[in-house]
């Protein structure tokens, strides 16, 4: 994939992830978004069909999508917390079985959103973190708080993976998932 696809997906699913927020039918929490050569799939369970029809809707007005694969079921939505736990407990299996994960990094699951601290030395490191975080189904997106710095020669990850269970007033910044 050229690198000025991958950019224009990414600004595509923030374009998504930014319409969902303006519609207020859209019932954002469970629906999930991932483009790939502008094709748009939506994911996740939602109450009726009104509320699958206004997130295709929604998602069909970004300029650019090209297609709209609608993989949203109609159900009863698992609450966040029930979600969390099990994307955390699929992350410390992930993670567990990784090689290279640096030491020191915290990940916090709250509301279907993985957060991310801690310091790694390259941007290397990062972007593998930050790609095996994606890997749960049900996360919504990740927000990388990690700093580039020194971090120990120990390449096994330590900390725990926490699930948030206090409400959180401030809805964090969506970020691409990929």
């Amino acid at each position: 994939m050229r690198n000025d696809q991958v950019h224009s997906d990414e600004s595509m699913h923030r374009d998504v992830l930014d319409e969902f927020a303006r519609d207020i039918r859209v019932p954002v929490a469970h629906i999930g978004v991932a483009v790939t050569d502008r094709v748009v799939t939506l994911s996740g369970t939602v109450r009726d069909d009104r509320d699958r029809a206004a997130a295709v809707d929604a998602a069909s007005r970004v300029d650019g999508v090209c297609v709209i694969l609608d993989a949203i079921t109609v159900g009863v939505p698992e609450t966040d917390s029930t979600a969390d736990h099990a994307i955390a407990s699929k992350l410390h299996e992930i993670i567990d079985s990784a090689r290279d994960v640096p030491v020191g990094i915290a990940l916090t699951v709250r509301n279907k959103v993985i957060t991310i601290e801690g310091a790694v030395d390259t941007a290397h490191d990062r972007q593998t973190v930050c790609r095996l975080a994606t890997y749960p189904q049900g996360v919504n997106w990740v927000r990388d708080n990690l700093t580039q710095g020194s971090v120990a020669e120990s390449r096994r990850h330590i900390s725990p993976i926490r699930v948030a269970t206090h409400a959180n007033p401030e809805q964090p910044r969506k970020q691409a998932v990929t």
